[in-house]
């Protein structure tokens, strides 16, 4: 899709405000980029090189989001030497903000092509090969922290980890486990509920049985390697002992990861206003709340829907049908003051699959939101703990629907009482991150900073 028919299909999708907004923060990214100098014949000696599959991006949502944050807070802590592909090349960034400085310098290290396996994409292994190799002429650098393992083959990562003295790997999702890494079958049209078996994988992935279990093989060799793992939730980490039981779990860690977060006052909680959050997506939860938007609208004619998030076109125009109003894209670290600012009183995130943290749900806390979610995942165990909300009972087909639109009724009488001051002060922040993640890399000599 060329960047012409995208920008009319957001446009379309999201209205004229979000096509907008997003234009400007494109330009306000490209804009920091320029702001790094060349790096030229300079050379450097690290400790450690961080390697991403993707670029820092407060925009983008997800791990690039989450990254961004926490090099910016990082970066004050140590020195970064950070390598990613960017517009199909590979880019290094230094940053060093310590002792009140701030030195950045960036080098373009070749192409990033990549490889398309059964339709999914990696970094093609020779040329990042090429581009860390470089890097470490550059840098000096002994170690590495494999941000996400999506978007790598992980056979040629094994082999590349197998060249450092030491490795960090962090896992953000489902990937070692399946390439799909939120686990939503679209055969199924739902999640495919950790499935290990060959013909329904093979069915699923639509590629040959046996090559799912090649992957899981490569993932289990990967997570033996290195020499720590860093997971964002207590539910991951849980979860990949599990599906892969065989490996010593001592190594295994858990660091939270959070976004920059725009100062925002706390909602008044009109308890008839209902928002959805999130992108508009099948496992997301999209069609799911559009069905209960229905069925909530014939029986309550005083509740007001709300929707924050880009998606699918054909969602958004669904959610627009039944009356909800499309707020559309929210650049990650906004969300709070939009809730506060319509006075959202309930926040739905009805994801039909397992989220592995779930940022968004931190965003409505600190509005003084309670969100409501199903009991899958990371968000249902943090609210849970944290008294961020309610968790629906899960099933698939209907009653998951209709266990929702009870939860809710329910709620309309005796509403969800909000987070506290005291939940929403222990959310975790870019800075809490970042410092984990230094003296993560001091205890395992990873780093001299």
């Amino acid at each position: 899709m060329n960047a012409l028919s995208l920008g009319w299909r957001i446009l379309r999708a999201e209205g004229v405000r979000s096509f907008g907004e997003r234009a400007l923060e494109r330009w306000d990214e490209a804009r920091e980029r320029r702001s790094y100098r060349p790096l030229g014949s300079s050379r450097f000696s690290f400790d450690l090189l961080n390697l991403s599959p993707v670029p820092p991006s407060p925009r983008r949502g997800g791990v690039e989001t989450q990254l961004a944050a926490r090099r910016r807070a990082e970066s004050r802590l140590r020195t970064i030497a950070l390598l990613f592909p960017l517009d199909g090349r590979y880019r290094l960034e230094i940053d060093d903000r310590t002792e009140g400085r701030a030195r950045r310098y960036a080098a373009d290290l070749g192409p990033a092509p990549k490889l398309t396996t059964y339709g999914f994409e990696v970094l093609e292994p020779r040329a990042l090969g090429a581009a860390v190799e470089a890097a470490r002429k550059l840098t000096g650098v002994r170690n590495v922290h494999i941000e996400n393992p999506a978007g790598f083959d992980l056979g040629a990562l094994g082999g590349l980890v197998a060249t450092f003295d030491a490795a960090v790997l962090s896992v953000h999702d489902h990937s070692l486990f399946c390439p799909r890494s939120d686990l939503f079958s679209p055969s199924l049209n739902a999640f495919c509920s950790y499935s290990t078996d060959r013909a329904t994988c093979a069915s699923c992935l639509r590629a040959p049985e046996g090559w799912q279990e090649t992957r899981r093989v490569q993932a289990q060799q990967l997570l033996d390697q290195v020499a720590s793992v860093i997971f964002p939730s207590p539910y991951l980490l849980a979860t990949h002992a599990r599906l892969f039981s065989a490996i010593d779990t001592a190594r295994w860690h858990t660091i939270a990861p959070a976004a920059e977060t725009l100062p925002a006052p706390l909602s008044s909680l009109e308890k008839k206003r209902l928002a959805y959050v999130g992108a508009a997506r099948p496992a997301k939860g999209a069609n799911l709340f559009a069905d209960l938007v229905s069925h909530l609208s014939t029986r309550h004619h005083d509740l007001e829907f709300h929707a924050f998030g880009g998606g699918d076109p054909e969602v958004l125009a669904r959610f627009r049908s039944l009356g909800i109003r499309v707020h559309g894209y929210y650049r990650t670290g906004t969300l709070p003051r939009r809730l506060a600012a319509e006075n959202i009183g309930l926040a739905l995130l009805p994801s039909t699959v397992p989220e592995t943290y779930n940022l968004a749900v931190d965003e409505c806390a600190r509005a003084g939101v309670p969100s409501i979610v199903f009991d899958l995942g990371a968000p249902a165990e943090r609210i849970r703990e944290l008294g961020l909300g309610a968790v629906a009972n899960f099933e698939t087909g209907g009653d998951a629907l209709t266990n929702l639109r009870t939860l809710i009724e329910n709620r309309l009488e005796h509403p969800i009482t909000a987070p506290s001051v005291e939940a929403i002060t222990s959310l975790p922040s870019a800075p809490r991150a970042a410092a984990a993640h230094v003296e993560h890399y001091r205890l395992r000599s990873l780093s001299r900073e």
